[in-house]
């Protein structure tokens, strides 16, 4: 894979992941300003818009783990050593827990987030590039099923709160959370990472069928578990049966079904991205591309500035469905504006700029 000669930014990718930025931003705005006051049920007839919208910022986080697996498989494709590659990982992890300092309103400085998880994903990828696509696959299937084990063996609650998220400030408590009960913990978030490298591996050698092909073999694989739901088989009518067949909007924590769902909608569309890529060229500026450079930079920003912003000035939440949507299309605005101009200084002392200092 070292010796594979690829270029080091592919613009389709690079669109995706703008993409997610724009999905993250809508969703996470949504979420702060919109009181909302209902469930999503409550909510979905009344606001059918405004609901799915945010039900496809979901997607967000997804993008961007199997877009970094890809990235660290094209990294070293294109010449990166193990070395370069576990020291960025290791600032990536930096960076999380700087965010978390940074934005007190929504996490504890020992929180772990989605950050935390590509960072160890990096780290880890030394070994996992030495191992072939198929033990990889099983791996991740591994560590996916494993999640629910683990959380039917620490008797996790059904649903993680933000404040449980929080955890406790111990070593026992932060492994936890790293593990199986933080925002995107190891299992089963990891398996996801892992995908995006093979992913990155049919990109250098242009096997692109084989990412739909895995996008096929994981919404089976979510079909298959929701259809064995639906059999009330007594084998399944218990605790961890229960977690196993769990259908789920709310991704903490992410159970199998869910999960499965997820990570195939995420491929897919990598895969259509990517094709998309082979008949129409994603300019290097174009703004969703430019979003897309500078993705770790808005993220950081966005949530250290407007999370904190509308919880310290008492405005969490509190703003009506209309108004919700003319201030998440002026922050995205915004966001547009200033990375256009940014652009022009070469993206210079962004969190990126930061990451490419590593050598």
């Amino acid at each position: 894979m070292t010796g594979t000669n690829v270029q080091n930014r592919i613009s389709s990718l690079d669109f995706l992941r703008g993409i997610a930025v724009l999905l993250m931003v809508q969703q996470h705005t949504g979420y702060w300003f919109w009181q909302s006051g209902g469930s999503i049920g409550a909510l979905i007839t009344k606001y059918p818009a405004m609901v799915t919208m945010n039900g496809l910022g979901g997607l967000a986080a997804p993008l961007f783990i199997a877009l970094a697996g890809a990235g660290t498989t094209l990294s070293f494709a294109s010449g990166k050593t193990d070395r370069e590659i576990i020291l960025r990982g290791i600032l990536l992890i930096v960076f999380g827990y700087l965010l978390n300092i940074m934005t007190p309103a929504w996490f504890a400085p020992w929180s772990w987030y989605v950050l935390h998880l590509i960072g160890s994903g990096m780290c880890l990828s030394p070994l996992m590039r030495r191992v072939n696509s198929y033990l990889l696959f099983i791996l991740a299937l591994v560590i996916a099923a494993s999640s629910v084990a683990l959380l039917d063996y620490y008797g996790m609650p059904r649903y993680f709160s933000n404040s449980f998220m929080r955890g406790t400030f111990s070593a026992a408590g932060i492994l936890k959370l790293a593990a199986f009960s933080g925002n995107f913990p190891v299992f089963p978030w990891m398996a996801l990472f892992i995908a995006g490298m093979a992913a990155g591996r049919w990109i250098c050698s242009d096997r692109y069928i084989n990412i739909l092909k895995t996008a096929g073999a994981l919404l089976f694989i979510g079909l298959l578990l929701f259809l064995v739901k639906q059999g009330d088989f007594s084998f399944f009518n218990n605790s961890w049966g229960r977690r196993l067949l769990m259908v789920n909007l709310y991704m903490y924590p992410a159970y199998p079904v869910q999960f499965a769902a997820l990570s195939a909608v995420t491929l897919l569309l990598i895969y259509t991205v990517l094709i998309a890529g082979k008949k129409y060229i994603f300019s290097s500026g174009n703004i969703i591309v430019l979003l897309g450079r500078v993705s770790l930079s808005i993220f950081i920003i966005h949530i250290a500035v407007i999370r904190n912003l509308m919880v310290t000035t008492g405005l969490w939440q509190s703003f009506s469905a209309g108004a919700t949507v003319l201030l998440q299309i002026l922050v995205i605005a915004v966001i547009m504006l200033f990375v256009c101009f940014w652009n022009r200084r070469e993206f210079r002392y962004g969190f990126e700029w930061l990451m490419r200092k590593v050598k």
